[in-house]
């Protein structure tokens, strides 16, 4: 992959504590054209978080020392997730603005946002220097040398075991 393309996704895309800003990618203007309520203002998880995820996890799966990589990718392959209203319905994005914080009623244009979350969905065990083993979309369980991991992400599909002491960095099915 091209690094500029990488840096120029990074760019725009954020790591920040905050359930809404954490991958979502720099929308503004979609909902006046698809949404059902037309203002101009941050968009929560549109359809470019989405798809911009599948950038950073695939270097990160390439470079699976850079920490940074999966944080972002994988902030944005699951924010689709919280755009699914309880009853169903698949939001286009939520408005960001707290004086109008709720999801627009229009799904408009979330299939792509639907299509790169399932494309981009997976567990990733993650060996980092600052924290340990961390496991991204599942639940580690086991001490010592080996570990298993249970598959919490959307499509889990098996559990897998790992040793920590091998040469994986970064560990993780896509």
């Amino acid at each position: 992959m091209e690094r500029s393309a990488l840096n120029c996704v990074l760019g725009y895309v954020p790591t920040v504590p905050h359930r809404g800003y954490h991958g979502t990618a720099g929308r503004c203007w979609d909902f006046g054209v698809a949404g059902k309520d037309q203002i101009t203002e941050r968009q929560i998880h549109h359809y470019g978080s989405g798809l911009k995820s599948l950038v950073p996890l695939s270097a990160f799966r390439g470079n699976p020392s850079d920490s940074y990589l999966i944080k972002a990718g994988y902030a944005g392959t699951s924010g689709p997730l919280s755009n699914i209203h309880d009853d169903g319905f698949a939001s286009c994005a939520m408005h960001a603005r707290p004086e109008h914080f709720y999801y627009n009623h229009n799904s408009a244009d979330y299939g792509q946002n639907f299509l790169a979350m399932s494309l981009g969905s997976g567990a990733y065990l993650v060996d980092n220097e600052e924290f340990g083993l961390a496991v991204y979309s599942g639940l580690i369980t086991g001490t010592g040398e080996a570990v298993e991991v249970r598959l919490t992400d959307p499509r889990p599909t098996e559990d897998y075991a790992t040793n920590r002491n091998d040469d994986h960095h970064g560990w993780g099915y896509y």
